[in-house]
């Protein structure tokens, strides 16, 4: 505790200082607040864009899979019927 009071006082603060400071503290810390909120926005809308682009990825490719899964059927059976 002492650490703390000397740093205070090597700071030139002391504790009325620090409480007259309190309202431009509910300031910056409503700055940080709507900082973080937009962050979060941004984000959210990030995620979902990446999301919706995965997801319409996801369906090409299952649709790809299938179209060559009939293909490769369909090679077999010709491979099959004129390997006789």
């Amino acid at each position: 505790m002492e650490y703390f009071i000397r740093l205070l006082a090597h700071w030139g603060l002391n504790g009325v200082s620090l409480f007259r400071s309190a309202p431009n503290n509910n300031n910056i810390d409503r700055k940080i607040e709507e900082a973080l909120d937009a962050v979060k926005t941004h984000l959210m809308l990030a995620v979902h864009k990446e999301v919706d682009f995965l997801k319409t990825r996801v369906s090409t490719l299952e649709g790809r899979v299938n179209e060559l899964e009939i293909e490769n059927s369909i090679l077999r059976v010709n491979y099959l019927l004129f390997k006789s």
